[in-house]
């Protein structure tokens, strides 16, 4: 399955790259996420746990960032599974940044989900239905933050 979207961000295309090349606080935006380690500068180890119809799943992912063109292209890889309901995922994600203006930014992301075993045996829309609220989510979770970052350090200039 793939999901495209895109948002915009009252911040600059620096600000918004400096935030979302930080894995702790990119993690806060992500719905689920329990845990994150680094392995390596490009590498991570990630728990993300989520609830897909009458499913509760934990997956223990691996996460690879494949390219990363400062600021403007990140694109990742996310490749785990969950034992106990024996499923696997794999998400492929692209994220560009485009300058609107000086102070804002346009992010556009695409996804790319395949899912296997018990959890794509749920059905496609009931799949479909859960990745797009996590992606909506996660946007204004992103957003919320980035614009919250840029306020408080506007705010400490003026002091």
């Amino acid at each position: 399955m793939i999901f495209e979207d895109h948002f915009l961000i009252e911040a600059s295309r620096p600000a918004v790259w400096a935030y979302i090349w930080d894995p702790e606080k990119m993690s806060r935006c992500v719905p689920g996420v329990e845990q994150v380690v680094a392995e390596s500068e490009n590498s991570y180890s990630v728990r993300v746990k989520t609830r897909v119809g009458f499913l509760s799943a934990t997956f223990n992912l691996g996460v690879k960032i494949m390219e990363a063109e400062e600021p403007v292209r990140l694109m990742s890889v996310f490749e785990g599974k969950d034992s106990k309901i024996a499923s696997r995922l794999k998400q492929v994600n692209t994220m560009e940044l485009v300058d609107v203006s000086a102070t804002r930014t346009e992010i556009r992301y695409k996804s790319e989900v395949t899912l296997m075993g018990k959890l794509a045996t749920l059905g496609r829309s009931v799949i479909k239905g859960k990745a797009k609220q996590m992606m909506k989510e996660f946007s204004q979770k992103l957003k919320m933050e980035i614009e919250k970052t840029e306020a408080d350090m506007a705010a400490a200039k003026e002091v």
